[in-house]
């Protein structure tokens, strides 16, 4: 089976759904299946400024190939600094889903792998969008990895600012 993987992060990231996914990588890979996986450079933690990544630093390896530690292909696609702030990580992580549908619509990469399955790890709803597109687009079935509780989080949304005692557009 050819399993193709969309994630907001990936290998060297080193949070628990990246070790998670490292672990069921390693395993599809030990059971032969092939694994490609379309993810933005690592980026949580790095401290680059908007002007480095306008003049390249962030910009340079979008569309960059790079082979996994389990075997499993990367490609690597754009994003956006994401500061502290509720509104710069929801705008990374649009920018993160364009650069992953810019590359999967491409249908003669998709149709080279050829996926037999598209999934997509959230809570990075946008991912969850493009994981539907993506798989409409080439008639393949689908999985949303839903590794947070958002839908929870979602409900609790008008006290999001509570602490700093002020009102937010968001």
């Amino acid at each position: 089976m050819r399993v193709l993987v969309l994630s907001q992060y990936w290998f060297p990231e080193n949070g628990v759904p990246q070790r998670r996914w490292q672990w069921l990588t390693r395993l599809l890979r030990e059971y032969g299946h092939d694994v490609l996986v379309v993810s933005p450079p690592p980026h949580y933690s790095r401290n680059i400024t908007f002007r480095d990544w306008f003049e390249g630093a962030g910009r340079d390896m979008a569309g960059s190939c790079e082979d996994g530690p389990n075997g499993e292909i990367i490609i690597r696609t754009s994003f956006l600094p994401a500061g502290q702030s509720l509104t710069s990580r929801i705008l990374n992580q649009f920018c993160v889903a364009l650069g992953m549908l810019k590359f999967c619509i491409r249908p003669r990469l998709i149709k080279e792998f050829g996926p037999d399955v598209v999934i997509g790890t959230v809570p990075a709803l946008p991912t969850a969008l493009i994981t539907f597109l993506v798989a409409k687009r080439f008639g393949k079935r689908y999985i949303i990895d839903l590794r947070d509780a958002w839908p929870d989080l979602l409900s609790e949304s008008k006290q999001w600012n509570k602490a700093t005692a002020n009102r937010s557009f968001r």
